[in-house]
């Protein structure tokens, strides 16, 4: 065996175990705890995600190719109005409930 081999060998056999010993030492990832719901006045991914999340069924099961509402991140008045008509076509309206909140 030559040199060149060996050194390419014995260089493969490090990486490989400095990857598995830093796999075995690193801490673990957590992820962010989501919030117990999200209202009206919020902001961010979790409210993008419901935003999308309604336009997706609104474009699938009406033949729309436009969303209903802007997929922006912020939970206003509209989108309100559309989660509480999402939630009425599914039963999901709790006495009280208009949409400003989603548990």
């Amino acid at each position: 065996m030559n040199l060149t081999r060996l050194t390419t060998r014995a260089g493969l056999v490090a990486g490989t175990a400095a990857l598995g010993l830093g796999a075995l030492f690193a801490p673990a990832a957590g992820a962010a705890t989501p919030p117990d719901s999200i209202s009206k006045g919020d902001s961010g991914h979790g409210v993008w995600c419901v935003q999308h999340a309604v336009n997706n069924y609104y474009k699938t099961y009406y033949g729309r190719h436009s969303g209903v509402i802007a997929e922006d991140g912020q939970f206003g008045t509209s989108t309100a109005d559309w989660v509480a008509w999402y939630q009425g076509r599914h039963g999901l309206n709790r006495p009280g409930s208009n949409g400003d909140s989603i548990s």
